[in-house]
């Protein structure tokens, strides 16, 4: 497990070398984009502003009142199905279900017998408490970032943001396909 940790900070060093190399250079290169609403692993468009075109305070207003929303209906053992997308530098199992029991991951595991990647990329996204922090953390850091939330439960149901406004392929986007609330097991 340590191996992999080590590994997942040495990408993470990689990437952030790729892009100062890249906001160095005057290279540019035109990737296949999609629209925002696609939810296919290629590029976005156009990286949105700031949560719709939000102020700061605005996104993180409407973060407290999804969390709260979230945090009322106490929901702590549930499953859910979701896609990962990192810019294209990075080969992620999709997709994947993940099940929490006692607002601890327990499991994530790839649902393709065929698409077999790596489940690791998940880890920062393995909870709704995660995914909020992440959001929390793009807030900030005023990235660019676009987030749908599920008007029902509160939790974050599309969830794009920028590492950087410069570079238009260094980004992460979660998408999350289904969600179930599991009933908690009682002990007699």
């Amino acid at each position: 497990m340590k191996e992999l940790k080590i590994y997942a900070r040495f990408l993470e060093l990689g990437l952030l070398a790729m892009l100062i190399a890249t906001s160095v250079t005057s290279c540019h290169v035109e990737l296949p984009t999609q629209s925002k609403g696609d939810v296919g692993s290629g590029t976005p468009q156009k990286p949105p502003h700031n949560a719709n075109n939000r102020t700061v305070s605005e996104s993180a207003i409407e973060l407290e009142r999804f969390r709260t929303l979230w945090r009322t209906h106490n929901i702590s053992h549930y499953n859910f199905r979701a896609s990962l997308y990192v810019g294209g530098m990075r080969y992620f199992a999709e997709p994947v279900e993940v099940q929490v029991r006692g607002n601890d991951a327990v499991s994530i595991q790839p649902l393709s017998k065929t698409n077999k990647g790596s489940v690791e990329g998940y880890a920062e996204f393995e909870t709704i408490e995660k995914i909020f922090e992440v959001i929390g953390m793009a807030i900030e850091k005023n990235l660019e970032f676009d987030v749908t939330y599920n008007k029902k439960f509160g939790y974050p149901e599309n969830v794009l943001i920028y590492a950087s406004s410069s570079v238009t392929d260094a980004y992460k986007r979660l998408k999350i396909h289904s969600f179930q609330i599991v009933r908690e097991e009682r002990e007699d």
